[in-house]
């Protein structure tokens, strides 16, 4: 719980720095948030809090779908400055908006078929089913950032600057971190 309100708190210091990569900046604190968030969902399914808060259940799990892009668009905004998304961009998010508009009938039952639904087998077959399609789209995301991050390194040589190697090394070190 104290992680979540952490991301949060970066999320919201990261929104207020004035200066450097702001397009940058925005990507990073909604990819914490959005970690912050699954957090707290995991968080209120293993200390089985969500049965007091049914109403709660599976809201964090679109968000699922968020965080393999947002990385991406994070280290290419990073390593290309492009300062805004396209159009085309957003066909990023369609996973997240696809799992949000899946969920909405589960959204709007109530609390008891919720509660029921918990400990049901159509639970554990979403549960499967959403794991092995975030899995996926972070393994093909994973491997679009390693290979920007390549690219960069190639084009950077031995004669770049301290800015652009920082940049790098800045962007592996996440990667490192989210594996």
């Amino acid at each position: 719980l104290l992680g979540a309100v952490q991301g949060i708190m970066l999320a919201i210091a990261l929104l207020s720095i004035k200066r450097g990569n702001r397009a940058a900046n925005r990507f990073l604190a909604v990819l914490v948030a959005t970690t912050a968030f699954q957090i707290l969902g995991a968080v209120l399914f293993s200390t089985k809090y969500i049965y007091d808060f049914p109403h709660l259940s599976r809201l964090h799990h679109p968000f699922l779908f968020l965080a393999p892009p947002l990385l991406y668009l994070y280290i290419r905004e990073l390593t290309a400055r492009r300062g805004s998304l396209d159009r085309k961009d957003l066909l990023h998010f369609l996973p997240f908006l696809f799992c949000a508009l899946y969920l909405t009938p589960y959204f709007l039952r109530g609390a008891e078929y919720k509660i029921a639904n918990l400990a049901s087998a159509d639970y554990a077959q979403w549960y499967f089913t959403r794991s092995w399609l975030a899995i996926a789209q972070g393994a093909i995301y994973l491997y679009f950032v390693l290979w920007r991050l390549a690219d960069l390194s190639r084009k950077l040589g031995e004669s770049s600057s301290r800015s652009d190697k920082a940049i790098l090394l800045q962007a592996r070190v996440l990667v490192g971190l989210l594996l």
